[in-house]
């Protein structure tokens, strides 16, 4: 196994990370709108 690999194996998960984060937050805002309207 190169060390490129290991960069790219790395990068990747981050990138997943990002959009599960990126993901978590737009479901937050849902709720958050849905509560604004609920109120």
């Amino acid at each position: 196994m190169s060390t490129q690999d290991v960069t790219t194996r790395t990068r990747r998960v981050d990138s997943e990370r990002g959009a599960l984060l990126l993901l978590l937050a737009m479901v937050g805002l849902m709720i958050a709108a849905l509560f604004a309207i609920g109120a």
